[in-house]
């Protein structure tokens, strides 16, 4: 009843097996080293705009009136916080980034948030653009209050 394999066929069955599960062991490793590689891009990219914006931050009004009020460059520089901001918001939301490094990115975003000239501009103009996911619109809307 039971069918019997020769020990040959019953050795190479092992080795493919073996050769098989290494192949899904190495895929595996290349997966996670391209995803690690993936993750120190974007850290990097985020860490170099940050460096620019966030000396740029320093030079925006205290407490304009309106967001209308607000000088065109300077315009620009908070429209590209919060842009940048976005961006960290879905590389997390998609998982592309871990809890660790949002946890750091969002403490930082938390304070410059505050920023006077950043809350009204959220308040009157940016929040209505379109292109912001739901979910950041929330997250912007919790930390501009």
């Amino acid at each position: 009843m039971f069918l019997t394999l020769p020990p040959d066929v019953l050795t190479l069955a092992g080795v493919m097996i073996l050769l098989l599960a290494g192949l899904v062991v190495f895929a595996f490793l290349q997966w996670r080293h391209g995803k690690r590689q993936l993750l120190f891009q974007v850290v990097m990219h985020v860490r170099e705009r940050l460096d620019i914006v966030l000396d740029d931050l320093e030079t925006l009004p205290g407490n304009p009136a309106s967001y209308a009020r607000v000088e065109e460059e300077q315009q620009r520089i908070i429209r590209s916080y919060v842009d940048l901001c976005a961006q960290q918001f879905h590389w997390h939301f998609i998982g592309l980034v871990d809890e660790v490094v949002w946890r750091v990115w969002a403490r930082e975003m938390t304070r410059n948030l505050q920023h006077p000239a950043i809350r009204v501009a959220w308040r009157e103009e940016l929040s209505k653009e379109a292109y912001f996911e739901p979910q950041f619109r929330q997250f912007m809307n919790t930390k501009t209050g």
